[in-house]
């Protein structure tokens, strides 16, 4: 059984259920009352070890596109900035995902270029208006990517989740996605993109040991379960 997560709406879970029995495969909808009656009803099976689900700061949004506060996030979740098949953090400040899904052919004009365009840059401000509602520096002196990527983590780290899921792509900076879903290889070379940052470098990027420093601390101090 695959599901996927296709709107979160005021408290509401929106989710499409596909299940595969032998040949015969359906969709069928839910609407759930968070992550907690998700985990509730999805079968045993699914989550054996009581092992939380993911939620992600994209996804954690109501109906008016406000990013919810840090305390609302589930106590059975791992939070986390983003999924594999979502553009690092740095490229989701610049739309760099929508740039190359543009270059790549897969707008049918560039009207619908546009509108996207303009909903992410809608969507970060809101990102923006929730760190300095959290007191988290995000606007101050025109920061850059790592700056406000840096504050996302921060703000992660306030969540009551059990867990917390940091990126590399997103300590080292990175733009581009390695995954853009829905664009063949021709179109993009999905799965195949290196980091522009060698690990070895990465580990002694000082504006990488403050992120996970700032990280630890908080969360020994957030009251989220150990």
């Amino acid at each position: 059984m695959t599901i996927t997560i296709d709107h979160i709406e005021d408290d509401k879970l929106r989710l499409r259920h596909h299940v595969t029995a032998g040949q015969a495969e359906h969709d069928a909808d839910a609407i759930l009352d968070g992550f907690d009656e998700m985990l509730e009803a999805i079968p045993e099976t699914h989550h054996p070890y009581g092992s939380p689900m993911k939620v992600y700061v994209s996804f954690e949004r109501d109906r008016r596109g406000a990013f919810r506060p840090s305390a609302r996030y589930s106590r059975r979740a791992m939070a986390t900035a983003n999924t594999h098949d979502q553009v690092p953090l740095a490229g989701y400040w610049s739309g760099r995902d929508l740039d190359l899904r543009q270059r790549a052919g897969a707008y049918p004009d560039d009207g619908e270029y546009q509108l996207d365009k303009v909903e992410r840059a809608r969507a970060v401000r809101s990102l923006l208006r929730r760190l300095d509602a959290e007191g988290l520096p995000s606007r101050d002196a025109r920061p850059d990517a790592r700056h406000l990527t840096r504050s996302v983590h921060a703000f992660l780290a306030k969540t009551p989740a059990p867990l917390v899921g940091v990126s590399l792509d997103d300590l080292a900076g990175e733009a581009d996605p390695v995954n853009l879903p829905g664009l063949g290889a021709g179109q993009f070379p999905s799965w195949s993109r290196r980091m522009l940052t060698k690990i070895e470098d990465l580990m002694r990027d000082a504006e990488v040991a403050n992120t996970l420093s700032e990280l630890q601390l908080a969360r020994s101090g957030s009251g989220a379960p150990d």
